[in-house]
């Protein structure tokens, strides 16, 4: 049997054949609507096929001296690096001013909406946003507050996300507050 034309085979040439071979007590089962059976066919196929071809783990600590094999797993954490994502305005706004002045104009919309609960007053983070992004179109006629908004979003995209001060990734924090003050 061939495999198929795009992309690379998952399987060896065996395995393919193998495989193939099951495919009619598969449909037999599988047109039965046999449940038990299909439970049976699939835990007696995987025993079958991983004693034929055992899977390696890569993972395993590997105890010998070819140095480029050792470090074959030892960045693992660096896959999980993320981007930052550059705030919206009204996000910047939010993070500087909430506790000062949001905080209080949300809770005094919230207790007049339709959805507010007396007994569970907990503001809904859509309506948190929503309120947020209004009294944001409004602060931002003011030119010295946007700029001062915008000022502090370029500022935290450019922190380095580990260390949170170092603003040109220099590994050299004094310098930076320097760089501030000039």
């Amino acid at each position: 049997m061939k495999a198929r034309s795009s992309g690379k085979p998952w399987t060896t040439d065996e395995q393919r054949e193998y495989l193939h071979e099951k495919v009619g007590m598969y449909h037999a089962l599988s047109q039965a609507h046999s449940q038990g059976g299909m439970k049976k066919f699939w835990a007696a196929l995987y025993e079958e096929f991983l004693g034929c071809w055992p899977v390696a783990n890569d993972l395993e600590v590997e105890a010998h001296n070819d140095a480029v094999k050792k470090q074959k797993n030892i960045c693992v954490h660096r896959v999980f690096i993320f981007v930052k994502k550059w705030l919206a305005e009204w996000q910047g706004y939010s993070r500087l001013y909430f506790k000062s002045k949001i905080k209080k104009i949300v809770k005094e919309h919230w207790a007049k909406h339709e959805d507010y609960d007396s007994e569970n007053p907990k503001i809904l983070m859509p309506f948190r946003n929503a309120v947020t992004q209004e009294l944001w179109k409004e602060a931002s006629k003011d030119k010295d507050l946007k700029e001062e908004v915008l000022n502090f979003i370029e500022e935290l995209y450019k922190r380095d996300p580990y260390t949170a001060s170092d603003i040109d990734s220099d590994d050299e924090e004094e310098i930076d507050k320097e760089e501030k003050e000039q």
